[in-house]
């Protein structure tokens, strides 16, 4: 945990320690200790734009046109008469995946829109730690599921098996 290993540059051990051998005075303590909490925070906020933003140009519409095109293939087979069940399942499985991606993606944009609420460089930290960290995931987890539904063709970004190979 970030946030609480950062905490040993204010721990009264390590400040007595760093300020006897003059590594850090008191005061330097304190200020390493706000300026990683406050790198900590926007890197998160970063890394949650960033996701934002690759969710809505990127994945979304490879989703909701994976479940066009199967759902259009059903419309096509039932219109020939031939059964496709299960093809009209899994377009409506990756309409429930873009649902779930739409309803995370809206969650993390509400949470961002409040990451500066905070009063200092602490609670900004803990924020982005215990509410945008976990919405992120949650969103990972709505991509994920999506992902292994969409044909290799659609999806817009190489997947773990592409990436492992490129190394």
């Amino acid at each position: 945990d970030t946030i609480e290993a950062a905490s040993a540059y204010i721990d009264p051990k390590s400040v007595e320690v760093l300020s006897k051998y003059h590594v850090l005075t008191p005061v330097e303590c304190e200020a390493r200790y706000d300026i990683l909490l406050e790198n900590y925070a926007k890197i998160v906020t970063i890394e949650a734009n960033t996701m934002l933003e690759m969710t809505q140009r990127e994945l979304l519409p490879a989703i909701i046109r994976a479940a066009g095109e199967t759902a259009q293939s059903a419309s096509s087979l039932s219109a020939c008469g031939i059964a496709g069940a299960r093809i009209s399942g899994l377009a409506q499985s990756l309409s429930e995946c873009a649902d779930a991606v739409f309803t995370a993606a809206d969650q993390l944009r509400e949470a961002l829109a409040h990451v500066h609420d905070a009063q200092c460089t602490y609670s900004c930290a803990v924020y982005a730690r215990d509410t945008i960290k976990p919405l992120m995931a949650s969103l990972r987890e709505a991509v994920d599921s999506a992902e292994e539904l969409v044909s290799k063709d659609c999806w817009p970004i190489p997947n773990y098996t592409e990436l492992l190979h490129r190394v």
